[in-house]
């Protein structure tokens, strides 16, 4: 079994994400992100102008401080998950010729969940943002990681990290905002 690190190609996780079944279990209870770049390619398949797509299809999706669209989901509770709306009702996906690189690599198969830290360490946590890296820090503790996803690894700088993960951003910014009210006052 190959070992999924950050290094890993996207045609290498299509590769080994093949789904030899295309049961829909995984569409059962949840649904695909789907990049930016990708929705102009999805929406064209559907013969769709890329709003309307987006506008009947598509919500936007945060992870990691970082926003991407999800399919929608066909929810029977706002708080619960429920199928993908392309699933069809023979289980098989309707735009299985068109999927997202999400839905191709995150199958059910023995490395679905290596693939799902790897597509979030690719699309969604981003190094020069404090937010992300702290919430990836927080993922961490309880989260797997895949090798390349280690917090010195993503930030190397040390001093950077520190920084980051001490909320250094927002302390420079309530320093910023104490400065301007000690001037208003004299």
């Amino acid at each position: 079994m190959m070992e999924i690190t950050t290094n890993t190609t996207k045609e290498e996780l299509i590769k080994k994400g093949h789904c030899e079944k295309q049961c829909g279990h995984c569409c059962k209870r949840a649904s695909g992100i789907v990049l930016p770049q990708e929705v102009k390619r999805i929406a064209k398949r559907l013969n769709m102008k890329e709003e309307e797509f987006k506008n009947k299809h598509l919500e936007p999706h945060e992870r990691f401080h970082t926003t991407h669209h999800r399919i929608k989901q066909k929810r029977r509770h706002p708080n619960i998950s429920g199928p993908c709306t392309f699933l069809g009702p023979s289980g098989k996906c309707r735009i299985h010729y068109a999927k997202p690189l999400y839905c191709k690599i995150t199958t059910c198969q023995a490395h679905g969940h290596d693939a799902v830290v790897w597509f979030n360490l690719q699309y969604f946590v981003n190094p020069e943002d404090p937010q992300s890296i702290r919430e990836w820090a927080e993922y961490l503790k309880h989260g797997k990681n895949i090798k390349g996803g280690e917090l010195h690894k993503l930030v190397p700088d040390r001093r950077k990290l520190r920084w980051m993960l001490e909320y250094g951003d927002l302390q420079e910014t309530s320093e910023e905002i104490a400065r301007r009210i000690k001037k208003d006052i004299q």
